[in-house]
């Protein structure tokens, strides 16, 4: 029996869908999960020296300590001098006072925004200073899923001739494109 090499192909792609299906491994719903354990723990994975993510300056012990002391001060001017650097007017530069030196935008972001909703209800918004278990566990999902995505160029000549760089996130198992994105700074007429 002969088989032609596109009745090849699409035995191949029948099989990938099969088995990507038969696992439950939509790469499209393993995209978001990459986008949402990156949007929750990056400033985490950014702070912690242990995970190879970023500029790493806490130890997993400061970074407990630090969690322990933004439970116990609700205060978030309280705490942002307790870890937070001094601004030296005489230089102009941020100087350490602590064993943290976080950026006010940093400690603000551990701390959380505090939100009040139509009701009255009070919520507070972090987007980061989640707990150590929690970091970790998560950085070894985003280890698993990220290689299984990549960025490529997508851009053609009209998109070129405008300014605008067009780019495709790739599932690599099966080759399908997840997500487009155009960034049109610099855009002629657009």
């Amino acid at each position: 029996m002969k088989i032609t090499k596109t009745q090849l192909r699409n035995i191949i792609k029948e099989e990938i869908n099969r088995v990507l299906s038969e696992e439950g491994l939509d790469p499209n719903a393993k995209y978001e999960r990459l986008m949402q354990i990156t949007k929750t723990y990056n400033l985490d994975w950014h702070l912690l020296k242990s995970i190879p993510f970023g500029r790493g300056k806490l130890e997993d012990e400061q970074y407990e300590r630090l969690l322990a002391l933004r439970d116990s001060t609700p205060d978030y001017y309280e705490f942002q001098s307790a870890v937070g650097t001094d601004y030296n007017r005489r230089t102009g530069r941020h100087v350490s006072n602590n064993e943290f030196s976080l950026s006010a935008e940093d400690a603000r972001a551990i701390h959380g925004r505090v939100s009040m909703d139509s009701e009255g209800n009070r919520s507070v918004n972090r987007m980061g200073g989640n707990p150590l278990a929690d970091v970790k566990s998560a950085w070894k999902e985003y280890e698993d899923l990220s290689p299984q995505f990549e960025t490529v160029n997508a851009s053609s000549e009209t998109d070129a001739r405008y300014g605008r760089r067009r780019k495709n996130i790739v599932y690599i198992p099966t080759g399908e494109v997840i997500n487009t994105s155009t960034n049109r700074k610099g855009s002629l007429g657009s």
